[in-house]
């Protein structure tokens, strides 16, 4: 009876927390687009758009398409010690897990979907693959998110005493990032240490691929992890060129690293991503320019591109593939 209490308890403050999260960040969009300088200028955002402009927009697209491509040609390389199958199979299982992870807290479970297209007995073997491939990912996100926001402050904030001490941020940033690097080419000495531990070992023990993630593996991970990060931040900035937003490429990708890196400190699932998405979005990239509604619909385009398509064909994958 007391489990059942405590477990209903985790689910309410689970609830209040995402109720709350909601709440903020569409109240900071819908406070910041009321309030924006082009609000009077709504219209614009799309009576302005050219030829020139659709142009943008297929590019988008097709960047889209490599962004999970490369995805795609990562998670196929990492489990292909564990069971070898075709690109268009393994871009498959890569937007069917996008489907299954917008049940969890940054699409933390996409590994589900992914698994469902190899077969049973090498599926426990090919989760810790798969969030190693996320892994890497978070690395990149969290390497160049901290350049980024290093920058910002230096560019942003002079003339601030906090900020004007350089050599302490460099150190900082750069402490944090090799501590990043640090853990990512770690791992099997940490997956090592915790299967002496007796109590942990028994449950991740079946998880484990029977050969260790090599050099070649962690690098060629981090490779492609980095080259789909320079196609989002290289999409997301010609979304906003798409909407007549004049910013420099050198400030977009830094407003758009530090947006990126701050949307994945928050535990978000699919129905209250966009508000996080929009809010951070306003925030950054709104120090760069004051066109708050051409933010929100950049923003917006690319979830919807990069984010909803794959859902909606990940759906149809999930109810073809009977297993």
């Amino acid at each position: 009876m007391t489990g059942q209490i405590v477990k209903s308890r985790k689910k309410t403050i689970s609830v209040l927390i995402k109720l709350t999260i909601i709440a903020i960040s569409w109240t900071f969009v819908i406070n910041k687009l009321f309030k924006s300088s082009d609000i009077s200028d709504f219209t614009s955002c799309f009576s302005n758009i050219s030829f020139q402009n659709f142009q943008l927009l297929f590019l988008i697209i097709i960047l889209m398409i490599i962004n999970w491509s490369l995805e795609t040609i990562k998670w196929q390389y990492l489990i292909s010690g564990v069971q070898k199958i075709s690109f268009f199979t393994a871009f498959k299982a890569v937007w069917t897990g996008v489907t299954a992870g917008t049940a969890t807290p940054n699409r933390i479970g996409e590994f589900g979907g992914r698994i469902l297209f190899l077969k049973s007995e090498n599926r426990k073997k090919a989760v810790t693959l798969t969030l190693f491939g996320d892994l890497s990912q978070m690395i990149i996100t969290l390497v160049f998110g901290i350049a980024g926001l290093f920058l910002l402050s230096n560019y942003y904030f002079q003339g601030n005493s906090i900020f004007d001490n350089n050599i302490l941020l460099i150190c900082f940033a750069s402490i944090l990032i090799a501590l990043c690097l640090s853990i990512y080419f770690l791992i099997n000495f940490i997956l090592a240490k915790l299967l002496k531990i007796k109590i942990i070992s028994k449950y991740i023990i079946k998880y484990i691929p029977d050969s260790e993630i090599n050099l070649t593996n962690k690098s060629v991970s981090l490779l492609y992890s980095f080259l789909r990060y320079m196609v989002f931040c290289f999409q997301f900035y010609l979304a906003l060129r798409f909407f007549n937003i004049e910013i420099g490429l050198i400030q977009s990708f830094v407003a758009i690293s530090t947006m990126y890196l701050a949307i994945h400190t928050i535990p978000t699932y699919f129905f209250i991503e966009i508000g996080v998405r929009l809010s951070f979005a306003i925030i950054f990239i709104g120090l760069f320019t004051d066109k708050t509604i051409a933010i929100s619909f950049a923003s917006t385009l690319i979830y919807l591109i990069n984010i909803v398509i794959p859902v909606l064909f990940g759906s149809i994958f999930i109810f073809k593939n009977r297993k």
